[in-house]
């Protein structure tokens, strides 16, 4: 029993001193404050070992040293030319002079007509041009893309004839043309909105080579009058949430109808500028001019519609006149007020009476 108390007491008097030798360790400082100041000390005492206020070794120096200047080398030298030099003055009567044909060659048979197109307007002042520049060839291809579409157009409307189409079937004074339909509109729901007006006898829906609908199709009746009578009302209908447009066949009743595709149709305005509406009115800088209203506002003078300051302005009198009187109703706050105002003078005025009451 004593040997293993005697065991555990040296045990414990080991662990003791192992911890009181690791505390006499040197401890390292840690990065903070006092070794950023052990830094800053080295740093400088490095510079006046170095007397270098960089604080660079001597190794280190050496490399930003100034190398020594070149030598200078050996005179080069020229050699005289073997005529001397002399003036033009005696050249002069062979130059070329206004008029020759040597002093301004003719332009070539391929130089665009004037006046030129050119992004910048000083140009053909500055240089001579014999090749047509980009504006130009801009222009050019522009005015051949049109001529070309419109010769395509007027091919295709010799060829185009839809009385002879054997596609085209039915009497086209019984056809009703329906446009601005939604793709998503086929026979079945066509037919239950027309069917209203009179008895259907066919209707078809155009369609693209891939099946997909384009928006419009041809609806006949049984009876013309039927026909007219949902040209009349089915205008500007609602089918399938879209507004459509009623017409009738024009390609085989109208002598001359060209369709939308080849620049006729019955659509909107196109892009091109319209002219004016009334005939007297005359364009000016602002817009058209109209007799009764004067010049636009653009082309007039500015100080005679530019509006007076507001001192000079004349004021409009108060609304209601100066005795106008509240008509709504005070809020109940104001009706607080206003009966606390009144008990406070009842109790001074009560006040006063019972003073002047003890006085007598």
């Amino acid at each position: 029993m004593c040997d293993a108390r005697a065991g555990v007491y040296i045990t414990m008097t080991r662990e003791r001193e192992d911890f009181f030798e690791h505390l006499r360790k040197p401890v390292k400082p840690k990065a903070g404050f006092v070794n950023q100041r052990s830094t800053i000390k080295a740093l400088k005492e490095s510079v006046n070992s170095v007397n270098s206020k960089t604080g660079l070794p001597p190794k280190l120096l050496e490399l930003f040293q100034a190398r020594p200047s070149l030598q200078p080398g050996a005179e080069i030298k020229k050699k005289k030319p073997k005529l001397p030099y002399t003036g033009i003055a005696d050249l002069v009567q062979y130059f070329a002079a206004p008029g020759d044909a040597e002093y301004e060659p003719e332009p070539p048979s391929n130089r665009p007509p004037s006046p030129r197109s050119c992004r910048n307007p000083e140009l053909p002042y500055q240089a001579r041009l014999d090749t047509e520049t980009k504006a130009e060839k801009k222009t050019r291809i522009t005015q051949w893309k049109k001529e070309e579409a419109q010769s395509q157009v007027e091919a295709a409307v010799r060829q185009w004839d839809p009385s002879k189409n054997p596609e085209i079937q039915g009497d086209p004074f019984k056809t009703l043309f329906v446009s601005r339909l939604s793709y998503e509109v086929n026979d079945k729901k066509l037919r239950k909105e027309f069917e209203e007006y009179g008895p259907i006898k066919s209707i078809k829906v155009i369609q693209d080579q891939a099946g997909k609908s384009r928006g419009y199709a041809f609806i006949e009746f049984e009876h013309k009058k039927d026909m007219k009578e949902a040209y009349k009302l089915g205008d500007g209908r609602k089918v399938e949430g879209r507004r459509v447009v009623v017409d009738v066949e024009r390609g085989r009743t109208v002598e001359n109808w060209r369709p939308r595709k080849f620049g006729g149709g019955l659509g909107g305005q196109g892009r091109e500028a319209r002219p004016p509406k009334k005939k007297g009115a005359a364009a000016g800088p602002g817009g058209p001019i109209d007799d009764r209203r004067g010049p636009p506002l653009d082309s007039r003078p500015r100080d005679e519609f530019r509006p007076p300051p507001r001192d000079e302005r004349p004021r409009s009198p108060p609304r209601g006149g100066p005795d106008r009187k509240r008509e709504r109703e005070p809020s109940p706050r104001r009706r607080r007020e206003d009966e606390g105002k009144r008990l406070r003078e009842d109790d001074r005025r009560d006040s006063g009476r019972r003073r002047e009451r003890d006085m007598l």
